[in-house]
């Protein structure tokens, strides 16, 4: 269990959280900066109904602090999301609480993709990915020669070595490397 005293809160929220998703790497298609970007579902109280929203956050390089918040989705009785919710680049998916499909956002462009239907309703759902780049950022390679936790720091390909909080003799590491001084394989 975490040391009470080492742990901080990261972003409030004004409803009941429901899902969360962090992305862990960058959008290598559209080369967006999407490494730590926290989404979440959340459920609010607007008498006489209540709503579901996406929020999305950007994390700072320390992974304890937001550099922006925003609200990207607020979803009306119809289409209420399920639990699922999970990040592929720079696309937001989710579920639906009663219909067969999954639904996608992508922030950038502002576009919904086409739901998809499935054989069975679901609550929740996992990204595989196959063909991608076998490097994305700096932590995709040996975890970043990270001993504990690698966060990934961007555009620039730099990253941050953390320590977990139950580790109090722990030595954080900074590291600024870059992708061209690792091997592919």
């Amino acid at each position: 269990m975490a040391d009470p005293e080492r742990v901080s809160e990261i972003t409030r929220v004004t409803g009941a959280p429901i899902s969360l998703s962090l992305a862990v790497t960058d959008d290598v298609n559209a080369g967006g900066n999407t490494a730590g970007r926290l989404c979440w579902l959340q459920r609010r109280q607007l008498m006489p109904y209540s709503r579901t929203e996406i929020y999305c956050a950007q994390l700072e390089t320390s992974g304890r602090a937001v550099r922006s918040k925003r609200l990207l989705k607020s979803f009306n009785a119809n289409e209420e999301p399920s639990y699922g919710l999970i990040q592929d680049d720079d696309t937001i998916l989710w579920t639906s609480l009663y219909r067969k499909v999954y639904r996608s956002l992508n922030p950038s462009a502002s576009i919904n993709v086409k739901g998809v239907c499935c054989s069975n309703g679901f609550q929740s759902m996992a990204i595989r990915n196959i063909c991608k780049r076998s490097m994305t950022n700096a932590c995709s390679y040996d975890n970043g020669r990270c001993r504990y936790f690698c966060l990934p720091g961007g555009r620039e390909m730099a990253h941050v070595c953390r320590c977990p909080d139950d580790q109090p003799n722990c030595i954080t590491e900074h590291a600024n490397s870059r992708l061209v001084d690792y091997t592919y394989s």
